[in-house]
């Protein structure tokens, strides 16, 4: 299985076992893709998935940039008009995953600027 698949599945655990309902999992616009969409609390979460073997060359959230967090806010916007839930409260948010299937850590960065 590919680093990206599963640091996709390692999030999904870690969502729904705090509680998170994930709705989609990679899906596709045609000016990006959503990793996962999660809803907790009435609030929707447009999740980026980030995994790495270690962080020699910089913790995995650090790939989030400007231009990637503008991309994340628009994929948001399509996501909830093409669901006709346009006003819902949303946050971009990053889970972060370093290390292996024997070892890794988890990290959760809620509501990105």
């Amino acid at each position: 299985m590919n680093r990206g698949r599963w640091g996709e599945e390692v999030a999904e655990r870690y969502l729904v076992g705090r509680g998170f309902t994930v709705r989609e999992r990679n899906l596709s616009a045609r000016f990006g893709e959503l990793d996962l969409v999660a809803v907790k609390d009435q609030v929707l979460y447009v999740v980026e998935v980030k995994a790495r073997q270690s962080d020699r060359f910089g913790s995995p959230e650090e790939a989030i940039d400007r231009r990637k967090m503008q991309r994340l806010r628009r994929l948001a916007e399509w996501y909830l008009q093409s669901r006709g839930e346009t006003g819902r409260e949303v946050r971009v948010c990053c889970v972060a995953v370093t290390g292996d299937e024997a070892c890794h850590s988890i990290a959760f960065y809620d509501d990105l600027e």
